[in-house]
Protein backbone atom coordinates (compact mmCIF):
# COMPACT_ATOMS: atom_id res chain seq x y z
CA UNK A 1 0.00 0.00 0.00
CA UNK A 2 2.87 2.38 0.81
CA UNK A 3 4.48 1.63 -2.56
CA UNK A 4 1.23 2.50 -4.33
CA UNK A 5 1.04 5.81 -2.45
CA UNK A 6 4.67 6.66 -3.30
CA UNK A 7 4.10 5.91 -7.00
CA UNK A 8 0.93 8.02 -6.98
CA UNK A 9 2.71 11.00 -5.37
CA UNK A 10 5.64 10.71 -7.81
CA UNK A 11 3.23 10.64 -10.76
CA UNK A 12 1.46 13.74 -9.44
CA UNK A 13 4.79 15.59 -9.06
CA UNK A 14 5.89 14.55 -12.55
CA UNK A 15 2.61 15.75 -14.09
CA UNK A 16 2.87 19.06 -12.24
CA UNK A 17 6.44 19.57 -13.49
CA UNK A 18 5.44 18.74 -17.08
CA UNK A 19 2.56 21.24 -17.00
CA UNK A 20 4.79 23.93 -15.47
CA UNK A 21 7.47 23.37 -18.13
CA UNK A 22 4.94 23.60 -20.96
CA UNK A 23 3.58 26.87 -19.54
CA UNK A 24 7.08 28.29 -19.00
CA UNK A 25 8.22 27.52 -22.55
CA UNK A 26 4.98 28.83 -24.09
CA UNK A 27 5.07 32.12 -22.18
CA UNK A 28 8.76 32.86 -21.55
CA UNK A 29 10.66 30.54 -23.91
CA UNK A 30 13.40 32.10 -26.03
CA UNK A 31 12.93 31.45 -29.77
CA UNK A 32 16.24 30.27 -31.23
CA UNK A 33 17.28 28.91 -34.61
CA UNK A 34 19.27 25.70 -34.23
CA UNK A 35 21.76 24.90 -36.99
CA UNK A 36 21.74 21.20 -37.84
CA UNK A 37 25.14 19.48 -37.56
CA UNK A 38 23.87 15.97 -38.34
CA UNK A 39 20.53 14.20 -38.56
CA UNK A 40 19.81 10.48 -38.18
CA UNK A 41 16.69 8.37 -38.52
CA UNK A 42 15.35 6.54 -35.48
CA UNK A 43 14.47 2.94 -36.33
CA UNK A 44 10.85 1.87 -35.91
CA UNK A 45 9.68 -1.21 -34.05
CA UNK A 46 10.13 -3.49 -37.08
CA UNK A 47 13.35 -1.82 -38.20
CA UNK A 48 12.27 -1.21 -41.77
CA UNK A 49 11.23 2.44 -41.68
CA UNK A 50 12.35 5.45 -39.66
CA UNK A 51 10.07 6.30 -36.74
CA UNK A 52 11.33 9.88 -36.65
CA UNK A 53 14.60 11.76 -36.65
CA UNK A 54 17.08 13.05 -34.11
CA UNK A 55 19.66 15.71 -34.79
CA UNK A 56 22.60 17.43 -33.20
CA UNK A 57 22.59 21.18 -33.51
CA UNK A 58 24.10 24.41 -32.29
CA UNK A 59 22.26 27.43 -30.95
CA UNK A 60 23.40 30.65 -29.32
CA UNK A 61 21.71 32.47 -26.44
CA UNK A 62 23.21 35.59 -24.84
CA UNK A 63 26.53 35.06 -26.61
CA UNK A 64 27.00 31.45 -25.47
CA UNK A 65 26.85 28.62 -28.01
CA UNK A 66 25.29 25.32 -26.96
CA UNK A 67 25.61 21.93 -28.72
CA UNK A 68 22.53 19.80 -28.15
CA UNK A 69 20.81 16.61 -29.25
CA UNK A 70 17.17 17.15 -30.22
CA UNK A 71 14.75 14.36 -31.04
CA UNK A 72 11.10 14.01 -32.07
CA UNK A 73 11.58 15.43 -35.56
CA UNK A 74 9.12 14.06 -38.11
CA UNK A 75 11.19 15.05 -41.15
CA UNK A 76 14.85 14.83 -42.12
CA UNK A 77 16.90 18.04 -41.86
CA UNK A 78 20.04 18.52 -43.93
CA UNK A 79 23.39 19.67 -42.57
CA UNK A 80 23.38 23.44 -42.06
CA UNK A 81 19.59 23.79 -42.06
CA UNK A 82 18.03 26.08 -39.46
CA UNK A 83 15.35 24.51 -37.27
CA UNK A 84 13.06 26.69 -35.14
CA UNK A 85 13.34 25.80 -31.47
CA UNK A 86 12.53 27.33 -28.10
CA UNK A 87 15.16 27.55 -25.35
CA UNK A 88 14.28 27.27 -21.68
CA UNK A 89 14.76 30.76 -20.16
CA UNK A 90 16.25 29.34 -16.96
CA UNK A 91 18.48 26.73 -18.62
CA UNK A 92 19.52 27.90 -22.09
CA UNK A 93 21.04 24.54 -23.03
CA UNK A 94 17.59 22.94 -22.97
CA UNK A 95 15.76 23.38 -26.26
CA UNK A 96 12.49 22.00 -27.60
CA UNK A 97 11.14 22.10 -31.14
CA UNK A 98 8.98 25.20 -31.62
CA UNK A 99 6.35 23.06 -33.36
CA UNK A 100 6.10 20.88 -30.26
CA UNK A 101 5.56 23.89 -27.99
CA UNK A 102 2.89 25.31 -30.31
CA UNK A 103 0.87 22.09 -30.12
CA UNK A 104 1.43 21.31 -26.42
CA UNK A 105 -0.95 22.53 -23.74
CA UNK A 106 -0.90 22.05 -20.00
CA UNK A 107 -3.79 19.82 -19.04
CA UNK A 108 -5.55 18.95 -15.79
CA UNK A 109 -6.31 15.53 -17.34
CA UNK A 110 -2.80 14.34 -16.44
CA UNK A 111 -3.93 14.18 -12.81
CA UNK A 112 -6.89 11.87 -13.49
CA UNK A 113 -5.98 8.19 -13.86
CA UNK A 114 -7.96 6.42 -16.56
Amino acid sequence: MVLFAVIHVMSFISATNDNARINLLRTHGIPVPVTVADCIGNIGSRGSKPAGYSFRGDHTVSGTTYHELIDSMTTFSAFGAAVSDVADPSQHSTVVLASTIRTSVASPRVYVPW
